[in-house]
């Protein structure tokens, strides 16, 4: 790594287990956690193209859990189905993505 002339990246979801040789050969970590509630609106409305009810809003601010990701693999999930999705099957599907996490421990962080 010290011998590589560009610029590297790299992510993982283990860095605990990284000791601290590999850690200081980085010069930025970043740590992201679960998105908050701004970031849950902002993602169920840009990914799915579609405006929150103030109901459905305050169901998707229950789940803890979700990242971008969780959005992704829904939007997917629900394309190759195709048929007509509404805003309460978007937030099943995304309760459905909360509770396959480990444990739905809501203070686990993601990236390196």
């Amino acid at each position: 790594m010290e011998n590589f002339d560009g610029v590297m990246v790299a992510a993982t979801n283990f860095s605990k287990n990284l000791d601290a040789a590999v850690m200081r050969r980085f010069t930025f970590k970043l740590e992201f956690g679960y998105l908050d509630d701004d970031g849950k609106r902002l993602f169920f409305e840009r990914m799915f193209k579609s405006k929150l009810a103030a109901g459905e809003l305050a169901e998707l601010k229950v789940l803890r859990n979700l990242a971008p990701g969780d959005f992704r693999t829904v939007r997917q999930e629900q394309y190759y189905l195709g048929e007509d999705v509404t805003n309460a099957d978007r937030i099943a599907a995304l309760k459905e993505e909360c509770a396959l996490k480990k444990d739905g421990d809501h203070s686990a962080i993601i990236g390196f």
